[in-house]
């Protein structure tokens, strides 16, 4: 009789409701089936492989949740095979099974990610135990992943964009940074490059992601009235204060994080009282003696440049210390570039979302202008412009460049605004076409003219021509079918006036 089938009992105790599907792949027909059998009644599914490469294949095209994995096989080996279902999915726990001489490969194995090895003959009970303790961990890990995967998106991290290299370089500087729960970081950056959204990714990697991330805005709130925001007040403090007095910030993020933005807002008079909470941790809410002892991280944010504030005698040279423990710089996106198409999608799905669309696309055109901009507001500028060409463009669910161009020129935030082209250079040059005062035949008057209008009755004029065939128009002025339609609809509306 086979070793394994002298262990072939039903476990009942081992009976399962979700059957979790194993792999066992080894060369002997009759081992792979003594297995299989075991499996089936503890309640496992069961996959069999008779070697390393179709037990690779049945990895691609049927991702087991575990796999059973004997050593010593003839052709790809247990090893081989090992390393290969690892650079396939990391997250599979491997059990290897091996003859007492194998000891030491199977040490080996171990060190490449299995996650137990047993002695042939495989007692039945013991693969079992074994097998369960791997699923476990693996179902703990997935649920892990998943409330990770929703704290983040409570947090509003879970589409963060990062394809660019400085942008996931900054993440995996935060990822290091995140663990040292005490180091204060300063994060600097253009508006609307998302300094509250890595610190709010900084806080959530960190030990203290269980505990509040409370944002404060220090330009948001009159000179008079920060310390109390920041510090909370007593019963009586003043004259406007609640009654049963209020807790500050510190005290709303003790255990967690507090994330200062626009840092280089705050009066000198408040910075010597920062400074001294950041040396020691304590503070005294207004109006009250007590000191308290707070427990909390700062993140802090600016667009401004402290260097030279502090060469001005604006802000604190020993506040700046205490607050760039360590410092993160955020580019602009416009480099960024490889950022802005992934953001043009999540931004597009955000508003589809938020409009109760069921779809929103843009045409390849309109993706490329929106590529094409540099965008001075960042991120915030890029989001609010595609929001404005849903709302003007609803409830048609394609936006077209020529809505997309409507909703920049509506922001006042298109590339010619500072007469140039995304890479600085001047569109106007003396040797440009359009430098002379002749264009196709046609003399610009001195007084100027509505350019809008005259494109569109130039679109007009050449839709005639074409005799009013709506791809060959399309193809003589050189745009989409869609632009031109929607030209010729605000054409149509401008010979009604």
């Amino acid at each position: 009789m086979e070793p394994y089938l002298s262990f072939m009992y039903p476990f009942t105790q081992f009976r399962r409701v979700n059957l979790e599907k194993v792999l066992i792949i080894d060369d002997d027909p009759a081992v792979r089936r003594g297995i299989a059998i075991i499996l089936r009644d503890a309640g496992f599914a069961t996959l069999t492989a008779p070697g390393g490469e179709k037990g690779i294949e049945c990895c691609r095209t049927t991702p087991p949740d575990a796999i059973i994995l004997d050593l010593t096989m003839p052709g790809m080996n247990g090893m081989d095979t090992l390393s290969a279902i690892r650079e396939l999915q990391r997250d599979i726990p491997v059990i290897i099974h091996t003859g007492t001489g194998d000891i030491t490969r199977a040490v080996a194995a171990m060190r490449l990610g299995a996650s137990d090895f047993l002695e042939k003959p495989v007692n039945a009970e013991t693969l079992i135990l074994s097998l369960e303790k791997a699923v476990s961990l693996k179902r703990l890990k997935r649920q892990n992943t998943y409330l990770a995967g929703q704290y983040m998106e409570k947090m509003g991290l879970a589409d963060m964009v990062a394809e660019s290299k400085s942008m996931k370089d900054i993440l995996q500087t935060a990822d290091r940074l995140a663990p040292a729960s005490g180091l204060h970081i300063l994060i600097q950056g253009d508006s609307g490059t998302g300094k509250e959204l890595l610190a709010r990714y900084i806080h959530c990697r960190s030990p203290r992601m269980a505990a509040p991330f409370v944002a404060f805005n220090c330009a948001a709130m009159p000179e008079e009235l920060l310390a109390s925001e920041l510090f909370g007040y007593t019963a009586g403090a003043f004259t406007s204060a609640n009654p049963k007095g209020r807790s500050g910030k510190f005290a709303q993020a003790n255990g967690g994080t507090l994330f200062l933005d626009e840092i280089g807002e705050i009066p000198l008079s408040l910075q010597s009282i920062l400074l001294r909470v950041l040396d020691n941790g304590e503070y005294s809410p207004i109006g009250s003696e007590e000191t308290i002892h707070g427990d909390f991280r700062i993140l802090s944010a600016t667009n401004r440049n402290l260097q030279e504030m502090v060469r001005a005698g604006q802000f604190r040279e020993e506040l700046l210390f205490r607050l760039s423990g360590f410092s993160l710089h955020l580019e602009p996106l416009c480099k960024r570039v490889e950022d802005i198409e992934p953001m043009i999608r999540l931004f597009t799905r955000q508003a589809c979302e938020r409009m109760g669309m069921n779809e929103l696309a843009l045409t390849d055109d309109a993706i490329k202008a929106l590529c094409r901009e540099n965008w001075p507001g960042n991120a915030r500028e890029l989001k609010n412009t595609i929001e404005r060409a849903a709302v003007m463009n609803f409830p048609d669910s394609i936006l077209s460049m020529e809505i997309i161009m409507d909703a920049i020129s509506a922001n006042g935030s298109d590339s010619l605004r500072n007469n140039a082209e995304p890479n600085g250079e001047s569109i106007l040059s003396e040797e440009s076409e359009f430098s002379s005062q002749q264009i196709f035949g046609m003399k610009l008057p001195k007084d100027g003219f509505d350019l809008e209008t005259l494109t569109l009755r130039i679109i007009g004029a050449a839709y005639l021509h074409c005799q009013r065939d709506i791809p060959a128009t399309a193809k003589y002025l050189g745009i989409t079918k869609d632009a031109l339609r929607y030209r010729l609809r605000r054409l149509s509306g401008l010979s009604r006036k």
